[in-house]
């Protein structure tokens, strides 16, 4: 889709009589164009947080062994040292659940919104069948 576009906006300028700014902005931008990078814009996020979801993912495997660790054997409950190491680790663990659950939503969001957007092609190109 995204050189699909790039080669409509060369035809654009090739074929226009403006200069190159004023062709895109006043013969290639319409509303099926805009939804069209719109749908580029969605994919790209989607790709972009569904990999930073994998890698906090990793991060909260990672520190997941620990966690349990520390939870099974938490020491001495008046030692104040015990305490502090379970804590930073909760912390550490907790801070890490949470960048995964929001590199995980606006991810779902997008992908969501990706083939909603792409399916808007089709339509264009059911309704330019029927004019």
């Amino acid at each position: 889709m995204l050189i699909a576009e790039f080669r409509d906006i060369f035809r654009t300028i090739r074929s226009s009589h403006f200069g190159c700014f004023r062709a895109v902005i006043f013969e290639y931008f319409g509303f099926w164009n805009l939804v069209d990078w719109a749908a580029i814009a969605s994919g790209a996020v989607a790709a972009i947080f569904s990999s930073a979801t994998f890698f906090y993912i990793d991060q909260v495997n990672g520190l997941l062994p620990g966690m349990i660790a520390q939870s099974l054997s938490p020491g001495d409950p008046t030692d104040a040292n015990s305490r502090q190491a379970y804590e930073a680790i909760a912390r550490d663990f907790f801070v890490a659940v949470e960048q995964m659950s929001s590199a995980t939503s606006v991810g779902s969001i997008a992908i969501v919104l990706y083939p909603l957007l792409s399916l808007q092609d089709l339509v264009s190109f059911n309704i330019s069948l029927c004019f």
